[in-house]
């Protein structure tokens, strides 16, 4: 849940960006982000104890491309107005990082086995 939904604020594209970099998240290190809920003790989530709770992409997974781990912490920005401004620049950059990570046959989806 991204961190304006439990606060019950403004939910928006921003929010969806959370949700999808959560869903990265979960998949290139296996792990879910931190609950942006409130803590133990009842007191509301603060970026700096999420923040600090949320553990670098690449230390979780040191074999995750750099440029992949800097969107997936990007996208789950406590902050909403500190995500990326649309939907389709999360795609550019996607779409610049197969570009640059597909190098031959072999690397493209169709080549692997299911």
């Amino acid at each position: 849940m991204a961190p304006e939904q439990a606060r019950h604020a403004t939910v928006n594209e921003h929010t969806d960006m959370y949700n999808f970099g959560a869903t990265m998240y979960r998949l290139v290190t296996f792990r879910l982000p931190p609950a942006a809920a409130a803590t133990t003790d009842g007191m509301p989530m603060s970026a700096k104890i999420f923040e600090g709770l949320l553990k670098p992409v690449t230390e979780l997974n040191p074999q995750a491309p750099e440029g992949l781990a800097d969107l997936i912490h990007k996208c789950l920005a406590f902050n909403p107005n500190q995500r990326p401004e649309r939907m389709s620049e999360i795609q550019g950059a996607l779409d610049h990082l197969a570009e640059d990570l597909v190098i031959s046959d072999e690397d493209k989806l169709d080549a692997m086995e299911w």
